[in-house]
């Protein structure tokens, strides 16, 4: 294979850096690249029916950001009009609603595989033959050259799968491939090609190697749990203010938070009443026993708002840790899951993901409309990039971990502070206000 030069590269070819290709190309004059180990196929295959488990609440600011690149993303999910927030044992609890800050939704539920493929669709429907984009589709990215005053000079491999069988240890890494085998770099003489570019930005989750290399600063923080995802289903419905209008709901156990987000419930399942796409957070002692979801435990846990619990689907279980990967490293950032791997416990890693995308393209344009070339931007454009990202990643992450602290354990004191709180929430018009509008990843 030639080599090849293009203005922006993608390590990563998933949900994160797909939109972000899509960005690039909506949204300035660049060319762009996408690595990505395995196939990413074009529309008529990606169309087939997925079993991919993973739903994303869409904060109201992501759906304005995904109509701008021509997603609408209301034809892939439910709105979400309210998000009900309780405490197991206690009678603490508030809800927060779309009217009381005068929009018509607070998010949009959508399967990560649908939102997938819809920019997957758009891509290859607009861009493919334009030729301001290349996929390295089968590749992998095995080390990169940093000439001094020079573009960065990218050596990628052929991909090797080294385990045939389907790996099923799942996580909620909206930047990797729901399963994920094994990889390995390969020797030098097989297939491989070199690319030359201004900028690279990273896009593969928190796991690859190669970020530290370069000089990125990896961090982990262990919460000491694990996720259990899955869909679930009710048959009988208990409060009907909790379906019209649809609502989220957030429970908080001494384990950890249990979440529920509606999702679209099927014509022809007339014996379900809706479905919820389900995170349960619960203890390492506790996630041997998750073969299978133990309905009436769920029914125990969560209580009765949503109705009562009759179906779901195969659980995945996988450890809850904030990984973040931190630096300035000239002409390279980190976007989504490979910057920060959130808990889930508010739902804000995949919307954090999109400020992201959202503040590097801000970051291109204001530089490029002042007369500079991009060789100019480049030298500097990570510096800048991490000004414009510092306070809303550290404040989304800071608080995302203090609710874990403040929400997973039953200590009498601790608990007490709690429902105060969220009465007050629920009491004070003006806080309630700014709370929703986090809800709705607004900075």
């Amino acid at each position: 294979m030639q080599n090849q030069s293009v203005d922006i590269v993608i390590n990563g070819g998933s949900t994160i850096g797909l939109l972000t290709a899509l960005a690039v190309l909506e949204q300035t004059t660049l060319t762009v690249a996408i690595i990505e180990a395995k196939p990413i196929a074009e529309p008529k295959i990606i169309g087939q029916e997925t079993v991919d488990p993973r739903y994303v609440a869409l904060a109201q600011n992501s759906v304005t950001y995904l109509a701008e690149l021509d997603i609408d993303v209301h034809e892939l999910g439910p709105s979400i009009a309210q998000i009900h927030v309780s405490d197991q044992n206690h009678i603490g609890q508030c809800r927060l609603t779309a009217a009381e800050v005068s929009v018509p939704e607070l998010g949009v539920v959508v399967n990560l595989s649908a939102l997938t493929k819809r920019i997957t669709d758009n891509l290859y429907s607009k861009y493919i033959d334009s030729g301001r984009i290349l996929i390295f589709s089968g590749m992998v990215l095995q080390a990169v050259e940093k000439p001094a005053l020079a573009p960065l000079k990218l050596h990628l491999v052929q991909y090797s799968n080294t385990n045939t069988n389907t790996n099923t240890n799942t996580n909620t890494n909206t930047d990797t491939a729901f399963t994920e085998p094994e990889s390995k770099r390969l020797e030098d003489g097989m297939s491989q090609c070199t690319i030359t570019t201004e900028l690279l930005f990273f896009a593969d989750g928190e796991r690859s190697p190669l970020k530290t290399e370069l000089g990125f600063t990896k961090s982990t923080v262990d919460f000491g749990q694990f996720g259990v995802v899955a869909n679930v289903a009710v048959d009988r419905i208990a409060y009907s203010r909790y379906h019209t209008p649809l609502t989220a709901f957030e429970r908080f156990t001494k384990n950890g938070p249990l979440a529920l987000l509606p999702i679209h419930t099927p014509t022809d399942q007339a014996e379900y009443k809706q479905w919820y796409s389900m995170v349960w957070c619960i203890s390492e002692e506790q996630k041997t026993g998750f073969a299978e979801i133990d309905l009436a435990e769920l029914q125990n846990v969560f209580g009765d708002r949503a109705g009562r619990f009759c179906a779901s689907t195969k659980p995945y279980v996988f450890p809850l840790k904030l990984t973040q990967h931190q630096g300035e490293i000239e002409r390279c950032i980190c976007l989504g899951n490979a910057a920060q791997a959130l808990h889930p416990i508010a739902g804000q890693g995949f919307n954090l993901g999109v400020r992201d995308i959202q503040d590097a393209i801000f970051t291109l344009q204001s530089r490029l409309k002042h007369g500079q070339t991009l060789a100019q931007v480049a030298s500097r454009f990570s510096v800048k990039y991490s000004q414009y990202r510092q306070t809303d990643r550290s404040q989304t992450i800071t608080t995302t971990s203090a609710l874990v602290s403040i929400f997973s354990n039953d200590l009498p004191g601790v608990s007490l502070l709690r429902n105060l709180g969220l009465i007050t929430l629920h009491k004070n018009p003006f806080i309630k206000k700014y709370f929703t509008q986090l809800a709705m990843g607004q900075k």
